[in-house]
């Protein structure tokens, strides 16, 4: 009995946290780097321990060679940072939007330290981040990126690999809606930038002397914080249902909850 369990089922929970730790490890949230890697680890092993009842009957047998529980250990690894990679894609929109809006906004100057990226980033840049990495708990996209991470099993069986394209060209999608989502939540600001920077030079040309993008700065601050005043509450709603959609997308069990 204790034979049976350390081949199958020791050798199925240390597989199913292959996939699952790598995804926690990638995924918006329980991947960042603030978080203890002692909390993400044990998080990780206790999200596979709920899984092993589950997933063990549908397990193959042990490998009978080190080279070939190698390879299977590392398309787990390969399959579970590709589903967290889905999270965090769609979540980068927020960090390119509010560099957009920042540049402007004539902010871009102003770097801090961004905590979700472990880069300098602009002022705005941080609250947006921020503001959707709350926004990500709060709407409760973790249980659906969770869902999506556990139902994985049913598309992407324990030992088989799915095609590279068809990984490549779903990323690429990915990474297109993350830019394009980026782009509408920054329209307002680059619309107001472009008249502004239009409007500064035609007046450049009309009175040389006055440094006129040194006068127009205060007011262009101002008016591209009180357009992210006033759009914010609705920007980063439609972004959470963009991030939803998108997870759903990538990962169609994980619309099942």
């Amino acid at each position: 009995m204790l034979a049976h369990f350390l081949t199958t089922g020791v050798f199925a929970y240390l597989v199913i946290f292959c996939r699952v730790g790598s995804g926690i490890m990638m995924m918006v949230g329980t991947g960042e780097t603030l978080l203890p890697a002692r909390v993400r680890l044990i998080f990780a092993l206790a999200f596979a321990a709920l899984l092993l009842p589950v997933l063990q009957p549908v397990f193959p047998p042990l490998p009978s060679s080190p080279s070939a529980l190698a390879l299977l250990v590392i398309k787990e690894i390969l399959i579970g940072l590709y589903l967290g990679l889905t999270t965090r894609v769609i979540i980068v929109a927020a960090h390119t939007a509010g560099t957009i809006i920042a540049t402007q906004t004539g902010l871009a100057s102003a770097m801090l330290l961004d905590f979700t990226q472990t880069t300098q980033s602009t002022v705005i840049t941080n609250l947006l981040s921020l503001m959707a990495v709350v926004l990500f708990f709060l709407t409760d996209l973790h249980h659906v990126a969770l869902r999506g991470l556990a139902a994985s099993y049913s598309v992407f069986a324990p030992g088989s690999f799915p095609a590279l394209a068809d990984l490549a060209q779903q990323f690429s999608l990915l990474v297109t809606r993350s830019f394009n989502i980026a782009a509408h939540l920054a329209a307002p600001h680059i619309v107001i930038g472009l008249i502004t920077y239009l409007g500064a030079g035609v007046l450049a040309r009309l009175m040389p002397t006055m440094q006129i993008f040194f006068v127009l700065m205060a007011p262009q601050i101002l008016l591209g914080i009180f357009i992210l005043m006033v759009i914010l509450p609705s920007m980063m709603l439609w972004l959470m249902t963009q991030m939803e959609d998108g997870i759903i997308t990538a990962l169609p069990y994980a619309a099942v909850y």
